[in-house]
């Protein structure tokens, strides 16, 4: 958020613009939390959670180009803020859904106050990495070290189980729980 931002600001010179992006990203999440929700209780949350990942990765990779080649504007960073809005609608509820099957229902509260603990870190150390990245090499290495990270949070949900709601009613049935 903070590379985009500052890309609208130094694309247009208007605060307006910023503004404008940030609120496409937010209005898809406005309109598609709930069916975000529902998919999550219905589908592979790993699934859903890697191929939104792919997604973003994906993104990174050609706002990365865009600004190498010195070809990206305004239009590119409003177009990657709706998708982004979009693809959290749906991988942030897997995301949350996805704790008590990986942890076990005997450690779901401290799971839950870890991975509060962990984004709200990750809000105020990442826009300063951000910035110092911005200001040392340039706003392009941002979404070249966003798009890696993405690839490496694919690789790294593998070993997660793939469960489906299927699976999770089944493990309930036979009093276990979704590992």
């Amino acid at each position: 958020q903070v590379a985009r931002g500052w890309l609208a600001y130094q694309l247009t010179g208007s605060f307006i613009a910023l503004g404008a992006v940030e609120l496409a990203n937010s209005l898809p999440r406005m309109v598609l939390a709930l069916y975000g929700g529902v998919l999550a209780d219905r589908a592979s949350r790993r699934v859903i959670m890697q191929v939104g990942q792919g997604v973003n990765a994906a993104m990174a990779a050609v706002l990365a180009f865009l600004l190498f080649t010195e070809a990206l504007r305004f239009e590119h960073l409003v177009i990657a803020a709706v998708m982004q809005g979009v693809l959290n609608s749906f991988v942030l509820p897997a995301r949350q859904a996805m704790i008590p099957e990986i942890v076990g229902t005997g450690r779901v509260m401290n799971a839950f106050a870890l991975n509060v603990f962990a984004l709200n870190m990750m809000r105020l150390g990442a826009p300063a990495l951000a910035g110092w990245i911005i200001a040392g090499a340039g706003v392009g290495w941002v979404f070249t070290i966003m798009g890696v990270l993405n690839v490496l949070a694919i690789v790294a949900m593998f070993p997660v189980p793939k469960t489906t709601a299927a699976t999770r009613a089944a493990l309930r049935d036979v009093g276990g729980t979704a590992h």
